[in-house]
């Protein structure tokens, strides 16, 4: 919830979705369980971040067992600015990458694995800074 804002009894202060949610100074965004089916893109968060510049983390973990390909892709602004493929392996890995969005920032995280379907889940971490 952007700074200002008063907390009610709609605001989400714990759950999964795509939207970023905000606490004091820190903030933070969980996709829960996402499925990429036949290959496609599976949208994991995508949200626009407040006045503040915001500095994090995004972690992504996905179930794959086979020997596709993964792919994490996240969009600032339009532009792609993480691409990271990698073969999938025998067991969940997490990959952190560190994150920093200046205000009004669009966020978009999609991820994908080559004609199978797999479940994938992202969650963004991160603290505001004036």
């Amino acid at each position: 919830m952007p700074e200002g804002v008063g907390y009610s009894s709609t605001n989400v202060i714990a759950g999964a979705g795509l939207e970023l949610n905000y606490i004091g100074n820190h903030c933070y965004a969980y996709s829960g369980l996402v499925v990429a089916t036949g290959g496609g893109e599976g949208t994991l968060l995508s949200f626009t971040t407040g006045a503040e510049t915001i500095v994090g983390e995004l972690c992504f973990t996905e179930n794959e067992r086979g020997s596709n390909s993964i792919e994490l892709k996240a969009f600032i602004n339009g532009i792609r600015v993480i691409d990271s493929e990698y073969d999938a392996s025998p067991m969940e890995t997490r990959h952190v990458f560190p994150l920093l969005f200046p205000p009004y920032t669009v966020v978009l995280i999609k991820f994908s694995a080559g004609g199978t379907n797999i479940n994938g889940t992202a969650w963004f971490v991160g603290k505001t800074h004036k």
